[in-house]
């Protein structure tokens, strides 16, 4: 039986180097074998994508530079999106330059069976407790809840979360998410003045009857490079 058909990728930028070595050397030790790799340069830097020289298996192209860094980042997640479409892939595997996945994590999350599946990514958040700063490791997954009459985001805990299976979720961010062919064919990457890409998309995943879910058993590994919040 042949296997479907993925596009893994995401957009990059020079400003990554900290963490580009481990990043690469995730994408290139993943274990399925019907896969491209394609990756979107979006550096303001002119010969920016010359430090992916020397690597065969992952396609790089430049694009252009956008002051309203939002835009240029969903400008890039719908090149991918066409290139799906365009050359018969089955789903499209967004990985963001922080996460590390497990090296079978399409696998994983193809047996699922779901339109729409997302790995367990978390973020760093630094917390006060008197004198004491602390680090939590917050699930980067949050669900619609009812708050003084208004519709909020909450984010799940550690205890929600575990022990592992498959769970639904209102929102994620694109961190590690499996995509199906018949979700992209529907849903375009967007933003609007009150939210970023990936809150919009799971606002468009409910409007065309899309479940969102979370395989909370295939854990990224966060590398540090962005702790801003997400959610």
């Amino acid at each position: 039986m042949k296997q479907p058909k993925v596009l893994v990728g995401d957009t990059v930028n020079a400003g990554i180097k900290p963490v580009l070595g481990a990043y690469l050397g995730g994408l290139l030790d993943l274990s399925y074998r019907d896969k491209e790799i394609f990756l979107l340069d979006n550096s303001p830097e002119e010969g920016s994508s010359n430090i992916f020289n020397g690597i065969d298996k992952i396609k790089v192209t430049k694009t252009e530079h956008l002051p309203n860094g939002i835009e240029m980042i969903v400008r890039d997640r719908n090149v991918l999106r066409k290139h799906v479409l365009d050359n018969g892939f089955d789903y499209l595997l967004l990985i963001g330059y922080s996460q590390l996945p497990p090296t079978n994590v399409v696998e994983k999350l193809m047996e699922a069976k779901k339109d729409v599946v997302s790995a367990l990514c978390f973020r760093e958040v630094v917390n006060k407790e008197g004198n004491e700063l602390y680090v939590l490791q917050q699930p980067m997954i949050a669900k619609s809840i009812q708050k003084e009459g208004k519709q909020i985001q909450q984010g799940f805990t550690i205890d929600e979360v575990f022990p592992s299976r498959l769970m639904k979720a209102d929102y994620c961010t694109f961190g590690c998410i499996l995509l199906s062919r018949k979700v992209l064919e529907k849903i375009e990457f967007r933003h609007d003045e009150r939210n970023a890409d990936h809150l919009c998309f799971c606002e468009d995943l409910k409007k065309n009857k899309f479940e969102l879910w979370i395989d909370t058993g295939v854990v990224c590994k966060n590398l540090n490079y962005d702790r801003k919040l997400f959610l």
